[in-house]
């Protein structure tokens, strides 16, 4: 290596230098650190062009140990921002997104070091899937510069995503990238919040979300990439907008793809295990006391989505459920089974069906301190229905002690019994009070996402017992929820609801869509609002 000291030193041998202290695992160099501050006048456009350099630099990005210790030097010195402007541009910049605590430099360079942690083995623990991930790339090369690049588009307008991507063929022609890890590079920036929105909005357990996303990827290389990008990229963030739940549901979205994949490559459609195939299996975990009739009419009278992904031990235990509804005539038989991740419960409910029902649960959870993660509903052909809460306490986003369990299936039993008398076909609750600050709701429909419901987003300000005021709202509006996702970012919460007309399948009367968006603002804000067109 050339002596640091020497001012005659070029760009050419900077990026030389960088590279051998790589290698040797050497610390950074103070005095090759001003020389590079004080000559980046050097680094002149055919320098920029350079395939020597490219090729050095080529080979940090797919160092074998730590690219962070490297890069972050470069940065600090100035040289990455000349060497790569478009990321130089940014790298000062603040996020106009207030989750993000950093500048986008220095968020970037979080995110690499979190590829560095990544590629490390370990033996268990969620660490030990992205390292399982990481020996899935040939070029680790590839994923580092996306990872490099990924906010380059911010400030330019637009989507930040789309606008960086567009920047990426002529960046990596620079860096003499080949055509096939180009477009990837591309993919990975255009597309590094996919997996992520993908996962916390869609139904995993619907075939259409896992098929439209693998399509989306296009190759299982890339979903390796992108699910370590978008980790590293959520991790780099800062604040407390990443927790274990979400990272749950992005390893599900990741697993279930990884599985499509493989099914694709041996022409393989059926995904699950099919119903009579789990029926089969649960018949070891059946209590003594239910038949295998029991069983068999379980199967026969539930959806086929319900049973993707379904393990024969949680559908034993849906079918004990039943029992007591339909054979022990309880109003409401409940059960509560540890989540994941491990902070969360999960209540399984079953009784019999009616409007309001949704959103009656959802307003006895609030009630009690609870935090509803996600939903599901699955209806019988007889009226009876299996709806599952991911709950944790609202006040420190912990798990339910057992008195809590206890106190809140009192509540439900109560709830549900008086619901009974009563023969509601509205939600009995009233609405709740929503504290805090009352703006208008964003809310988006689609009839694209699934093929059989409607899909409403609705972003708001967080408050406890929103869950329960839009579900109120919807079925106060004849509207069947089948599915409810929660996501929450600082005070910002993103509620997503899979809904049908109560006799079942989309709303596509877009008259009766507005109709429906204008209500739910109404109820949300209690100011009326004029008709306004459906996003979709």
């Amino acid at each position: 290596m050339n002596n640091p000291s020497d001012p005659d030193m070029d760009p050419q041998q900077w990026i030389e230098a960088y590279r051998a202290i790589q290698i040797q695992g050497l610390p950074e160099d103070s005095a090759l650190q001003e020389m590079v501050h004080a000559g980046l006048h050097k680094i002149t456009a055919p320098f920029l062009r350079s395939k020597k350099a490219a090729k050095i630099f080529s080979r940090i990005l797919g160092h074998h140990g730590p690219v962070a210790l490297t890069l972050r030097p470069m940065h600090e010195a100035g040289f990455l921002s000349m060497y790569v402007p478009e990321f130089g541009r940014v790298a000062s910049m603040r996020s106009s997104d207030e989750s993000h605590r950093f500048v986008i430099g220095e968020h970037t360079l979080l995110a690499i070091e979190m590829l560095d942690e990544f590629k490390i083995e370990h033996p268990d623990g969620t660490r030990a899937r992205y390292f399982e991930a990481f020996r899935n790339i040939r070029r680790p090369e590839v994923l580092y510069l996306a990872t490099l690049l990924h906010d380059i588009g911010k400030g330019l307008g637009g989507d930040h995503e789309k606008e960086g991507g567009s920047l990426v063929p002529e960046i990596c022609a620079r860096l003499y990238l080949n055509e096939k890890d180009s477009k990837t590079v591309r993919f990975l920036v255009e597309n590094h919040l996919l997996m992520a929105q993908t996962s916390q909005r869609r139904d995993l357990d619907d075939s259409a979300t896992i098929n439209g996303f693998v399509e989306k990827v296009g190759r299982e290389e890339r979903l390796h990439m992108l699910f370590l990008l978008t980790n590293a990229d959520s991790l780099a963030v800062g604040s407390d907008s990443w927790n274990e739940w979400k990272e749950t549901l992005l390893y599900e979205l990741y697993i279930r793809s990884r599985r499509r994949f493989w099914e694709k490559a041996r022409g393989i459609e059926q995904e699950g295990i099919p119903p009579l195939e789990v029926g089969r299996r649960a018949v070891d975990f059946l209590e003594p006391h239910i038949s295998r009739r029991e069983l068999e009419e379980h199967v026969e009278k539930m959806p086929a989505s319900y049973f993707r992904f379904l393990h024969p031990k949680d559908l034993a235990r849906h079918v004990e459920l039943v029992h007591r509804v339909r054979v022990k005539k309880e109003a409401v038989a409940l059960q509560w089974i540890q989540g994941t991740p491990g902070h969360c419960r999960t209540l399984m409910v079953c009784t019999r069906d009616r409007l309001g029902l949704f959103a009656d649960i959802a307003g006895t959870l609030a009630d009690k301190g609870l935090n509803i993660l996600n939903a599901s509903a699955y209806t019988r052909e007889d009226g009876l229905v299996l709806d599952f809460f991911v709950v944790t306490q609202w006040r420190d986003s912990s798990a339910c002690s057992p008195e809590k369990e206890w106190e809140v299936g009192e509540a439900l039993k109560h709830m549900l019994n008086q619901a009974q008398d009563i023969k509601a076909s509205d939600p009995i609750l009233p609405a709740p009070p929503l504290k805090g600050r009352r703006e208008r709701p964003l809310i988006t429909v689609s009839n694209n996402v699934s093929r059989r419901f409607t899909v409403l987003e609705v972003e708001a300000h967080d408050a406890p017992g929103l869950l329960h005021a839009i579900s109120r709202s919807l079925t106060r509006m004849g509207l069947d929820i089948s599915l409810a996702r929660v996501i929450t970012e600082e005070d910002r919460a993103l509620d997503v609801f899979y809904i049908a007309d109560a006799g079942g399948g989309q709303i596509l009367d877009m008259e009766r869509l507005r109709a429906i968006k204008r209500a739910l603002e109404e109820d949300l804000t209690g100011i009326p609002h004029p008709a306004l067109r459906i996003k979709s």
